[in-house]
């Protein structure tokens, strides 16, 4: 059976195109087109982005992308050291590409938690019985989650169902590592982010473009990661927390203005999409959401104070905020941005500010 990449390699052939026009015309990175030619969905940051631009390809060339997409997933069943059923369904036609994101979060989540249960020998493997189940825990482990707490820095070699525990703005959270057959992932307050070798995540818990905690990926062999984690001082600039020539800290936000008003009013954001992109909103530093949009879609948004979003192929969003048009140059492949109110204290007056996060 002839894989995903001998199918689009052999049809652009017979329709004379070029991968540099193909780019061109649906706005795939080259890099990503000849990844999907060789089969080579290693360099996708996820099964979410390789699904989508595998569909994105097979329209231009008038396959029927179900059933590329279909062999993608029995492809990747075999090379999944657990049985994955729900990849082996049927793809119908004008299958809601959301339904497909949210399926395959599922299954992937489940897995882990299969592998998880397998090493713990323990039925209950929910995140919050993870954190307060110490009883289970050995006294070094003890110890270990009493340093995390503190914020220090530690460097070490995570097990299958190890844990890092942190406090942040006075509430415990936990890393939480995933790994089987040297394929790795670390859950943080229920989503997987999956890792390799030599790889840096960082995260921003409360949207103010730095980073509050830190983990590098030295290693994953053996059924083990070997990862540094470090956690960055919660941040608290006071309402006169000045410099000496009366400027604002460097520790306050500075982006590109969009409006200034005496009082903030609410944030309406609104993106509209020009083809294939995978885009997470978090608004007002809590309420998450995910979308997979195509061609034509809209999302709207509104908040009080802030935005933050992440996007696969930024480039293929149009981005209205209070009636602003946004205009985007970045290249990257995923990119994010940031809206946000700020007081400047040289008058008083309230700025939102929107600013770039390569």
């Amino acid at each position: 059976m002839e894989t995903v990449g001998q199918i689009l390699g052999s049809t652009r052939e017979k329709k004379g195109l070029s991968l540099k026009e193909i780019s061109l015309n649906t706005n795939v990175g080259l890099k990503y087109l000849m990844a999907l030619e060789h089969d080579n969905y290693e360099v996708f940051p996820s099964d979410t982005h390789a699904i989508g631009f595998i569909r994105n390809y097979s329209k231009y060339l008038d396959l029927d992308p179900d059933q590329i997409i279909d062999i993608y997933k029995r492809a990747l069943i075999q090379e999944t050291p657990a049985p994955l059923e729900a990849l082996t369904a049927p793809t119908r036609t004008r299958i809601n590409p959301m339904t497909i994101v949210v399926a395959l979060l599922t299954i992937f989540v489940s897995f882990f938690l299969i592998v998880l249960i397998a090493h713990k020998g323990n039925k209950n493997t929910d995140l919050d019985n993870i954190l307060t189940n110490d009883k289970d825990q050995t006294t070094k482990n003890k110890q270990v989650d009493e340093n995390n707490l503190t914020g220090k820095e530690i460097t070490k070699y995570f097990s299958n169902g190890d844990k890092y525990v942190f406090e942040y703005a006075g509430k415990k959270k936990a890393l939480v590592f995933r790994i089987s057959s040297n394929k790795a992932a670390i859950n943080l307050m229920g989503t997987d982010y999956l890792i390799k070798a030599k790889q840096k995540l960082k995260w921003d818990f409360n949207g103010d473009s730095y980073s509050d905690l830190k983990v590098t990926v030295m290693d994953i062999k053996d059924n083990k990661v070997n990862a540094s984690i470090s956690r960055v001082p919660e941040r608290i600039v006071k309402k006169d927390e000045t410099t000496k020539d009366n400027k604002t800290s460097s520790t306050v936000l500075k982006g590109k203005r969009i409006l200034i008003a005496q009082n903030r009013v609410d944030i309406h954001l609104t993106i509209k999409a020009k083809g294939a992109s995978v885009v997470n909103i978090i608004k007002d530093s809590n309420e998450k959401k995910s979308y997979f949009l195509k061609d034509k879609d809209t999302v709207s948004v509104l908040a009080k104070n802030t935005i933050l979003i992440t996007a696969s192929n930024p480039f293929n969003l149009s981005i209205n905020i209070n009636n602003v048009q946004l205009e985007i140059t970045t290249k990257n492949a995923i990119a994010g941005f940031l809206f946000k109110w700020r007081k400047d204290p040289t008058d008083g007056n309230y700025h939102l500010e929107w600013e770039l996060i390569r």
